[in-house]
């Protein structure tokens, strides 16, 4: 085992004292080391269980912080710009009960 691994095991094992397998909690902080861990031995070609195993968590759990830590933002900024225009036909403005802002339009 390397250093990195046994001092991830050895942090969580202190997190989790007392917790059954299926009740263990861990960090974001641990979260983080064990995709910045993943992230390492992917480019080393291990699979995403073995390296869940070797961690002592489950597979999935270590996927879903793969994907929510290093998952691009849904949204992203925009700018509006407000453009003032005229209307022409079949604009509410523009009907003839509407007498103070028809000669005006929309714009």
């Amino acid at each position: 085992m390397d250093d990195e691994l046994i001092r991830f095991r050895r942090a969580a094992e202190r997190e989790n004292r007392g917790r059954r397998a299926i009740r263990r909690r861990y960090s974001p902080t641990l979260q983080h080391q064990a995709v910045d861990y993943c992230h390492s031995r992917r480019q080393q070609g291990e699979g995403v269980r073995t390296i869940a195993a070797a961690l002592g968590i489950a597979p999935w759990s270590l996927h879903r912080w793969t994907r929510r830590l290093t998952a691009r933002p849904r949204f992203r900024p925009i700018e509006l710009i407000a453009r003032r225009f005229s209307c022409k036909r079949r604009c509410p403005c523009r009907s003839e009960s509407n007498t103070s802002s028809s000669s005006q339009g929309c714009g």
